[in-house]
């Protein structure tokens, strides 16, 4: 779900049409979807989202895979796996702030990037 509503969000970026969660001023997906806090190194944040997305899923795919293929011989490994989760999930938290600020300065606010919001947060809340 996280990577469908980063597609979105990438392509909204990119079109000159208002998204189709432009309630209001403040409740506004393309006025936070191409302010200045949109863009990291160049690409939208949105297409870091997608990114960030594959990575969480492959993580937990391997995780996944480790359980069932070692049936937990190979703890170490998977303490690997789950250490690494909790550090990018932490690391999506972190994005998370930053983002939540910026819909503060700009006084609107995305409710697809909240929808992702909510995903970090869960994946944070269970890894």
């Amino acid at each position: 779900l996280g990577i469908l509503i980063s597609l979105y969000l990438v392509h909204e970026h990119y079109t000159s049409t208002s998204s189709i969660c432009d309630i209001s001023m403040t409740f506004s997906c393309s006025r936070v979807n191409k302010s200045r806090f949109s863009v990291l190194f160049g690409v939208p944040v949105a297409f870091w989202g997608i990114l960030w997305n594959v990575m969480l899923a492959e993580i937990s795919r391997k995780s996944l895979q480790v359980l069932e293929v070692n049936q937990l011989k190979d703890q170490e490994l998977l303490r690997t796996y789950v250490f690494f989760l909790f550090v990018w999930c932490l690391a999506g938290i972190g994005f998370v702030v930053y983002f939540i600020i910026a819909e503060y300065l700009l006084h609107a606010m995305c409710i697809f990037c909240t929808m992702v919001h909510v995903l970090i947060v869960l994946a944070f809340a269970f890894a």
